[in-house]
């Protein structure tokens, strides 16, 4: 630390209160030690106006003689106080910690540690650990007790914003901590953890094992801990979702990088209103914009009710469609998700399911080289198999012709056009590119119908094709 001696008789004295001072017993040795520094440098931390009072003392706590730090000093804004009691032998020191901080600035505190996580509020802390040992490592393994943090009034981002990152009225994490451990300028502590979030949308979140705070650019990190997460009004924190009071409850493994902005979670299970899932997931945080990429291993959904209580949509579809199972490889950005490798169950029959928009430029060359590298991609896929989607190719190009070696082209007549539709005016011509096929051989398939409907909602028509699976 700095030591300013001009300004040293006026910084705060620590309050001595919590302890019985006992510099009169037997064979004690009495001594008064103050030190004071108007400004400290404590790693990223700076403290100021800084007080520390060095006595014997007896603790209350445990009626056992030792030395007594006693602690008052300026922490961001709000006062930190607190006891650092050391008894034992010289071989082994033990220690009581108790420290206790409050109306600490989350955003001047942020300013020195970025690690931390509320850009905004005030905070309150309460530290009550007990340890022993000679060596910092020795310490640090044998730190154990209680951390409890209070933000009131907060948020996680310095810009307004109503998303996950949005303000809350309360945020309270609680720790019981089993040990500690220093490695690479980082700090690891090993317990676990209480989240509870209120505001706008509540949360609260479990998670157990070590986590790692590193006051430089990568920041807050762990990796394969068990967590549990349950989340009321989602709909607030991710605005694409559109019921009232959507709730969310998880439970899996997760893995955590601050520095990349990523979250992955697996083995995880995931439920909400109309579907429970089985998923492995990566959540990439870009600015104020969130993806989501990852395996559904197994969902199980009725369509109905996760329509109108997640997305705030009524359907009507027939009986067979409202309940299925299924899986498929997810990407969610910028409120467009994509599924892809589909696979779905009904009434016990396994269907896989996939689409794709082949290259549109003129030369054949390359949509010849994507039909055949979709016939080794669903050669690989289980049950009966339907591709769907624009292929930019009309029924005797070569593009097809190679579609027609493993995939039944159901089609009726050339004079099915699919593009243009009526949405582009005057058209100078109309052409079949568009097409619903099946794996073959499935002698279990049979087309019953397929009709192309014109509209104006998109550039292409419609095509409908009904099948009977026996």
């Amino acid at each position: 630390g700095k030591k300013d001696t001009e300004s040293r008789q006026d910084t705060a004295q620590p309050d001595r209160n919590t302890v019985q001072a006992d510099q009169n017993s037997q064979g004690g040795l009495s001594y008064d030690i103050r030190l004071s520094a108007a400004l400290i440098h404590y790693g990223k931390l700076n403290i100021r106006n800084g007080g520390v009072v060095i006595t014997p003392q007896t603790s209350q706590r445990t009626g056992i003689r030792g030395t007594n730090l006693a602690v008052k000093t300026d922490f961001y804004g709000g006062p930190l106080t607190g006891n650092c009691f050391i008894y034992g032998t010289h071989m082994t020191p033990l220690y009581d910690i108790t420290l206790k901080a409050g109306s600490v600035s989350a955003a001047a505190l942020r300013k020195d540690l970025a690690v931390f996580p509320a850009a905004k509020g005030t905070m309150d802390t309460v530290i009550d650990v007990t340890s022993k040992g000679r060596t910092l490592d020795d310490f640090l393994a044998g730190l154990h007790g209680k951390i409890s943090v209070d933000c009131a009034k907060g948020s996680f981002s310095a810009s307004e914003t109503n998303g996950p990152d949005g303000p809350f009225t309360d945020l309270d994490i609680d720790c019981a901590l089993r040990r500690a451990s220093y490695a690479k300028k980082t700090l690891g502590l090993d317990g676990k953890f209480n989240v509870k979030r209120q505001g706008a949308w509540d949360a609260q979140a479990t998670l157990d094992g070590m986590l790692w705070f590193s006051g430089q650019s990568d920041g807050m990190h762990f990796q394969n801990l068990p967590f549990t997460l349950s989340v009321k009004d989602l709909e607030k924190a991710i605005p694409a979702m559109k019921g009232k009071g959507v709730p969310l409850d998880a439970n899996g493994t997760a893995t955590l990088s601050s520095k990349n902005g990523t979250l992955s979670v697996s083995k995880s299970q995931i439920t909400l209103r109309g579907l429970s899932s089985r998923a492995s997931l990566t959540i990439q945080k870009q600015g104020q914009s969130f993806s989501v990429t990852g395996d559904i291993q197994k969902a199980d959904v009725n369509v109905p009710e996760f329509m109108q209580a997640n997305l705030g949509r009524k359907t009507d579809i027939p009986n067979q469609f409202r309940h299925f199972t299924g899986s498929a490889r997810i990407a969610w950005k910028d409120r467009q998700i994509t599924l892809s490798d589909l696979k779905t169950e009904v009434n016990g029959v396994v269907f896989g399911m996939g689409g794709s928009h082949l290259d549109y430029r003129e030369d054949e060359s390359s949509r010849i080289w994507q039909a055949n590298i979709l016939r080794d991609y669903i050669a690989k896929m289980d049950g009966h198999i339907f591709f769907a989607g624009d292929m930019n190719a009309e029924p005797d190009s070569k593009t097809m012709a190679t579609f027609s070696e493993y995939m039944q082209l159901n089609y009726r007549d050339m004079d099915q056009k699919t593009w243009p539709s009526d949405f582009v005016k005057d058209p100078p011509h109309r052409v079949l590119i568009d097409y619903i096929m099946y794996r073959k051989p499935d002698k279990h398939i049979k087309c019953l119908s397929y009709e192309v409907i014109n509209n104006k909602a998109s550039d292409h028509c419609a095509v409908v094709a009904k099948f009977r699976v026996k």
